[in-house]
């Protein structure tokens, strides 16, 4: 399933003259007259388009596609909910095939299901094949989550009527996990472990849904060109309110948006500003917002935005021979959200973190040598022998193909600030 969102592309006044060091309310962004060479490539504000993926064969347990093990299964009880009965032994439980974007693709997935306690207490569902990290027990008959694996996070169990029935409704997301996802149901009179409850005792299930939401393309918001990832299991995730309670793309180290539009792709020496709106959840490796390069060829001319191996802020290019040149900053990153900020190249090339002082020194050139490059990404370097894929979120990304001074800058840095909640001077 895929669908279009286009939401409107003004800014909130209010909201943006709240940020500290605003002395008025700056006007609303207009990309398609902001500037004559601007990238903008924005969650909230482009035309996004989700892919939102089943990793199960469909929340009929009657289906054939659920394998029943010590179970047998009464469909459409009461509208479409299925009794489950334990027809022998351990373990009583029902399996999904996994299909779509499922396999070891590290993106997480988001489980929900509906169950009803008739005289069985626990349902434990499992996300990865007799992986106890990736187990969750759900006592049904009082509404409590029960034992957690390691692999799975924000669990939950709400009370719900469905068709006059009583329930609770489950749900937990998982981490990343490697390996194949393999849906399992389990019935249990214990947590923890699975404990067969006696032959013909029955607990009532409905609407399971495991599923991914991930960003299949989105739109430059100047240019109108769309930058894609039609590889299923390389898109980054869609997260509603990841980035200061906006939304962002998140990538776990595999996942990026590329495209081949001109003009990003600035020559190496030619004046440019970047400022990325985003976060890195590891500063141990070197990731980058916003990479492109020769990526058709075999040497690796790159440039990229992000943050370094040695965890500081990062400016870089390589050149034709393979030598890279690089402007680092003094201050380690971190995991927070940041507007970061870089302009240049030449005599003014510098970086700077949610508008602190440029770091390092102005002065610093940046400019190895020629650059021809035919592709450009979000989160990643495309050049095929580096790799600089983010693991962290983005929520917005601008790129002018100028120097556009310090007054542009600031408003720029501003708009951000406001629109991911991060204070900036």
């Amino acid at each position: 399933m895929t669908f279009s969102r286009r939401p409107d592309p003004r800014f909130n006044r209010g909201r943006i003259a709240t940020v500290a060091g605003a002395t008025a309310p700056p006007v609303p962004y207009d990309p398609t007259n902001d500037s004559a060479n601007v990238l903008d490539l924005s969650v909230p504000d482009s035309v996004l388009v989700l892919s939102s993926a089943s990793i199960i064969a469909g929340s009929d347990l009657n289906d054939a596609a659920w394998t029943k093990t010590q179970v047998t299964v009464t469909a459409d009880v009461a509208g479409t909910q299925d009794r489950l009965t334990v027809s022998g032994g351990a373990p009583s439980c029902v399996q999904s095939v996994t299909n779509g974007a499922g396999g070891t693709t590290p993106v997480p997935l988001a489980t929900t299901f509906w169950a009803s306690y008739e005289s069985i207490q626990w349902a434990m569902l499992e996300t990865r094949a007799s992986t106890a990290a990736s187990q969750i027990w759900f006592d049904i008959q009082n509404g409590v989550v029960g034992t957690v694996g390691a692999n799975l996070a924000g669990a939950s169990i709400t009370p719900e009527t469905r068709n006059g029935v009583s329930g609770f409704r489950c749900s937990v997301r998982t981490v990343v996990q490697g390996g194949t996802h393999a849906v399992r149901l389990f019935l249990s009179s214990t947590d923890i472990l699975v404990t067969a409850p006696l032959a013909g005792t029955s607990m009532r299930f409905d609407d399971i849904t495991v599923t991914q939401v991930r960003v299949a393309s989105l739109t430059n918001r100047k240019t109108g060109v769309v930058w894609a990832q039609a590889t299923v299991n390389n898109q980054p995730e869609y997260e509603a309110a990841g980035l200061g309670g906006a939304p962002c793309m998140r990538g776990y180290g595999n996942q990026y948006i590329i495209s081949s539009e001109a003009v990003a792709l600035l020559p190496n020496a030619a004046a440019y500003t970047i400022l990325a709106a985003g976060s890195v959840t590891s500063v141990a490796a070197a990731q980058a917002f916003l990479g492109y390069g020769d990526g058709a060829q075999a040497t690796a001319r790159t440039r990229a935005w992000g943050v370094d191996t040695s965890g500081k802020w990062l400016a870089q290019a390589r050149s034709d021979a393979n030598v890279n040149a690089a402007i680092l900053s003094t201050a380690n990153a971190d995991t927070s959200p940041h507007v970061y900020e870089s302009y240049g190249p030449g005599a003014t090339t510098a970086i700077r973190v949610d508008g602190g002082a440029a770091d390092p020194a102005e002065g610093s050139a940046l400019n190895p040598g020629t650059l021809t490059p035919g592709q450009a990404a979000l989160f990643a370097r495309p050049a095929s022998t580096v790799n600089l894929i983010l693991t962290g979120r983005i929520g917005r990304v601008v790129l002018y193909s100028a120097d556009v001074g310090p007054g542009t800058r600031a408003l720029m840095r501003q708009r951000l600030g406001a629109q991911f909640g991060i204070v900036v001077a």
